[in-house]
């Protein structure tokens, strides 16, 4: 799911996000520099292949940079001419993934906005995507995300869910014209931090006490009496406040 590729390389935003003091020290040593050769490409993707192998299995306090390096089949020294520490690596590791996560959203969304036939049905098949996807591999995803916020990636998470609140957002209204703006984001806002709320303590709960299977069926009867009152209630609003001509 967690693929490298040359689109993570073409859409990599440069700007990181800002903490009060020590911005510039710390967050210049999460930079890591970018392949522009065939050959390097190549080792850069071995790089966070074997990352992505060793993280889940080691975890995070284990984790380290000889590790991946063997793993990858690349010196130690060749590793550190692209990230200059650990730190650096899981960093770019959190972007690779938030990223992958980020364009296969679109594409399902874009599967709904063809495929599906009511605002119920769309809510159900992301369901089933996101619990698939964060969850089928959840020992890996856990250790990727867990040091998100202390490595100042937490922003880019988030604009990941606010984006796909707006295309959720944008297919409720196609489904269920006549609301405002604002309630389509409010409505594509609560069921998609409601989804991800359950995922997140699916990630880090030890043991977890339910399959992603339970979980998604659950949230799927959740939300679908949410979605219908939700709508019922708007619209029975938008009735009284409408002036009689």
């Amino acid at each position: 799911q967690f693929t490298p590729g040359s689109t993570f390389y073409a859409t990599r935003d440069p700007r990181r996000e800002r903490s009060p003091e020590g911005t510039m020290d710390k967050e210049a040593k999460l930079q890591w520099k970018e392949p522009r050769q065939g050959r390097s490409k190549a080792l850069v993707d071995a790089i966070f292949e074997a990352t992505l192998r060793i993280l889940p299995k080691v975890g995070n306090d284990n984790f380290n940079t000889t590790k991946v390096a063997e793993a990858a089949g690349v010196s130690v020294g060749s590793l550190y001419q692209y990230f200059p520490s650990k730190d650096a690596l899981v960093a770019a590791v959190i972007e690779l993934t938030v990223k992958s996560c980020s364009a296969n959203v679109e594409k399902k969304i874009d599967e709904i906005g063809r495929d599906q036939k009511s605002i119920e049905e769309s809510v159900s098949t992301m369901i089933d995507f996101m619990m698939e996807f964060f969850l089928a591999e959840r020992e890996r995803v856990a250790e990727i995300f867990k040091r998100a916020p202390e490595l100042g990636r937490m922003e880019t998470i988030l604009k990941l869910r606010r984006h796909g609140v707006e295309r959720l957002a944008n297919e409720f209204e196609r489904f269920e014209p006549g609301l405002t703006r604002d309630e389509y984001l409010q409505i594509a806002h609560v069921c998609a931090n409601s989804v991800m709320g359950v995922i997140q303590t699916a990630l880090y709960e030890e043991p977890p006490s339910y399959s992603r299977e339970i979980l998604g069926a659950e949230l799927k009867i959740m939300l679908t009496a949410y979605l219908n009152e939700r709508i019922r209630v708007a619209r029975a609003a938008a009735c009284t406040t409408t002036p009689i001509e």
